[in-house]
């Protein structure tokens, strides 16, 4: 079992989700390094060793959830030909990480239809990146907050990364960056829309998240749809 020092936060950062429906995780990567089991250790044979233990701290973590939904001995979740976890029946989740830190979220399918999250350091979104990640009204926002610029293009991108994984959850479609416009609307809270006629807007015509720092200088956006 996971050390309980390595767990930095066990809750819903604000999002009414029942402890006994979802659990999110956060955990410095260098304290996740619980052993894989075989098909786990197969994908990662040939990556590189920052990779290796970046797929094991995302492992540890989502065992460590489920185990705190009830399932007493979580097997192994191996990699689906899409590049997302098999989550064992009846649950779903979302795995994110930074060079340092994991996140993951777990739920109980017959409570939580979907979840996303995403994790990321702040600051690296910079300015040249913007064209290829968001719309006009985006960068407008951008632009009209100097001061804040880095942190809030890290924002807008980490709850798009966290809207994707949840509306992938659904249609198992694609969906591009400029697909999806980022609002924040309060302290914490942000609103999500992808564009219409994609597969994520029949699915999800908007998505209310939140965000929080759980740790210095890291951003993470979470979607839970109930």
């Amino acid at each position: 079992m996971m050390p309980a020092e390595a767990v930095r936060y066990d809750g819903s950062c604000r999002v009414a989700i029942p402890p006994e429906a979802g659990r999110l995780l956060l955990g410095h990567i260098a304290e996740l390094q619980e052993p894989l089991f075989p098909e786990e250790a197969e994908h990662i044979r040939r990556a590189v060793d920052k990779r290796r233990r970046e797929f094991c701290a995302g492992r540890t973590l989502a065992r460590q959830a489920l185990c705190r939904l009830g399932l007493t001995q979580p097997g192994a979740l191996p990699v689906r030909e899409d590049r997302v976890p098999e989550w064992p029946a009846g649950f779903l989740g979302s795995i994110a990480h930074t060079d340092r830190f994991c996140a993951c979220a777990v739920a109980r399918r017959a409570a939580i239809r979907s979840v996303g999250i995403d994790l990321e350091t702040c600051g690296q979104v910079k300015p040249e990146l913007w064209d290829q990640l968001f719309c006009a009204a985006e960068k407008e926002k951008l632009l009209a907050v100097e001061d804040k610029q880095l942190f809030l293009a890290t924002l807008m991108f980490c709850a798009k990364e966290a809207f994707y994984k949840l509306q992938y959850t659904l249609t198992s479609a694609w969906l591009g960056f400029t697909d999806v416009t980022v609002v924040v609307d309060g302290q914490d809270r942000l609103m999500v829309t992808p564009a219409e006629g994609t597969p994520a807007a029949k699915a999800v015509p908007f998505m209310r998240g939140s965000y929080s720092q759980p740790f210095p200088d890291t951003v993470m956006c979470q979607c839970w749809l109930v």
